[in-house]
């Protein structure tokens, strides 16, 4: 009995070790999100990143190299939701950016509702707490959200926060929502005085001079591609694409952290004994991907700008609020496929799902089969959406001998591995990974009828830049990095999901896990 309990002692004090060795209590927690951000961008970048950077969180922090998303689709929206939810999108409701909603009978925007007096922005969408409305639930925290995006902002910072702030594409302006009660703060005027084009168009955009014939080592087979020099002359591209561009950009992460240390500083976040929240997401490297390519020269000179800005923001932290008195996470809402035009160039297999043609096409076939009538509603995330409002539906042709044709001229599209009814799986079972992955992220409410499983590399964008929103590893595969208050240096390569990160946190902070978290609690630290 004696030599168990000590057993039992020495793998606790393994386990937990890298949290136990300082007791100080944190006062802010950050979470930081990097809009697709792919796992491989850690260990491909590393030789380009600095000291203060990404390999700061390697070195001192500890890190995941088997994070990975348990669900479809993989999305911005339901991976901040995800993420700071621990639960998937099956509980939490961001179903994706967008969905059809069968009650508006309309298309719509996971942070948009329309209310009497208009619409408004807000997370009123999701469906469960985050660790920003358990923080607050509890106390008088200050909670936070920053974001280029109005989604990465809101989602975050949860139905409490007292604010959240993101990038007007049209105004060039930081802006909020009436949703908040400090939709205005005092330096958010001071802050929209600053003229962000003149410091953007400084100089044009060119990959950094270090960068120029250097490798990335993309593939296991040794290949590897050379970065290429560009220049981007951005008072040309602003004139084509106005304040949007600011988004595109490098710049737009270090304007994005520049706003976040002005709202700590200007909010006294983590100054006091109370435990305050804030997140914060990099949307820019996300933007760029779209435009580029995972596989560009672009892509690598924005993460190795957001390296140097990651490390700026660090360091600010431990001057402002204390090296030990935060708790710092870093993970991203999904990865990305290389770009079409990159994949065809090197014969690999691939091709574009027109939902449009194929929307059309199935309508055809069932109105051959069961007469003329608006089938489908919509198609949205791979998502089909019969029209319930079908009569016939329900009184003449039977629901499932419909889904049933459907699906069998689904499957005969060429990108299409495999039609899911999620009614059919009425509980978990011995089913493949990959239909779990989509009944995690399928909730009957906001869902369609039926979801199409994509063949790997089939998507709906166009042939140049990359995209997501697939369950195949590249969308997958994400960083987790956890560094700060106590957190000593370590890795591991145990398989967890996205939804741990937020019972995780809340463990190490000391406070209940979200209501609706489905997630465990990670013990490797």
């Amino acid at each position: 009995m004696k030599s168990l309990l000590v057993f039992t002692v020495l793998i606790g004090n393994f386990l937990f070790g890298a949290f136990s060795q300082n007791n100080q209590k944190v006062k802010l927690v950050v979470g930081v999100v990097v809009d697709q951000m792919r796992y491989d961008y850690v260990e491909n970048f590393s030789p380009f990143y600095s000291d203060n950077g990404f390999n700061r969180l390697i070195n001192e922090g500890y890190s995941f190299s088997a994070m990975k998303y348990n669900y479809k689709p993989t999305y911005t929206g339901p991976g901040h939701a995800s993420i700071y939810t621990g639960a998937t999108p099956s509980i939490h409701g961001i179903v994706g950016n967008n969905w059809y909603s069968r009650n508006e009978k309309q298309a719509v925007y996971c942070v948009k509702l329309s209310t009497d007096s208009g619409e408004v922005l807000s997370p009123q969408r999701m469906l469960s707490e985050s660790i920003a409305d358990v923080i607050k639930s509890s106390s008088t925290a200050k909670v936070y959200g920053v974001a280029l995006k109005d989604r990465g902002a809101i989602l975050p910072a949860g139905h409490h926060a007292d604010g959240a702030y993101w990038l007007n594409s049209k105004t060039g302006q930081w802006e909020s929502s009436s949703y908040y009660p400090n939709q205005f703060p005092v330096f958010l005027e001071t802050v929209n005085k600053i003229d962000f084009k003149a410091e953007a168009l400084k100089q044009n955009w060119t990959l950094a001079p270090k960068l120029i014939g250097k490798k990335v080592d993309w593939f296991k087979d040794g290949d590897s591609l050379k970065l290429q020099h560009f220049n981007h002359d951005l008072k040309a591209e602003f004139k084509e694409h106005s304040w949007g561009l600011l988004k595109s950009i490098p710049y737009g992460n270090e304007l994005t952290a520049e706003f976040a240390m002005r709202l700590i500083e200007s909010e006294g976040l983590g100054l006091d004994e109370q435990l305050d929240f804030l997140s914060l997401s990099f949307s820019a490297t996300d933007y760029v991907g779209h435009t580029y390519g995972v596989e560009s020269s672009e892509l690598v000179d924005t993460y190795v700008q957001l390296d140097q800005t990651l490390g700026t923001f660090i360091d600010f932290l431990d001057e402002q609020v204390g090296e030990n008195n935060y708790l710092l996470f870093l993970s991203s809402d999904h990865g990305a496929g290389f770009s079409r035009e990159f994949l065809m160039d090197r014969k690999q297999a691939c091709g574009q799902l027109n939902l449009k043609n194929i929307k059309n096409e199935l309508d055809s076939v069932l109105d051959k089969n069961f007469g003329e009538q608006e089938w489908i509603v919509s198609m949205h995330n791979l998502n089909v959406y019969m029209n319930d409002d079908l009569d016939i539906l329900s009184s003449v042709v039977d629901y499932n001998t419909v889904l049933k044709v459907a699906s069998n001229y689904l499957l005969s599209v060429e990108g299409i591995d495999q039609v899911i009814t999620p009614t059919n799986y009425k509980a978990i079972g011995d089913i493949s990974q990959l239909i779990q992955m989509s009944l995690n992220g399928y909730l009957k409410t906001r869902s369609g009828d039926l979801i199409l499983l994509e063949s790997p590399n089939w998507t709906t964008y166009s042939d140049d830049g990359s995209t997501h929103g697939s369950p195949y590893d590249y969308d997958t595969h994400v960083p987790f990095f956890l560094y700060g208050n106590s957190i000593e240096n370590g890795q591991s390569a145990r398989a967890v999901n996205i939804i741990d990160i937020a019972p995780t946190v809340c463990h190490l902070l000391g406070i209940r896990q979200p209501k609706e978290s489905s997630g465990a609690v990670i013990t490797e630290f």
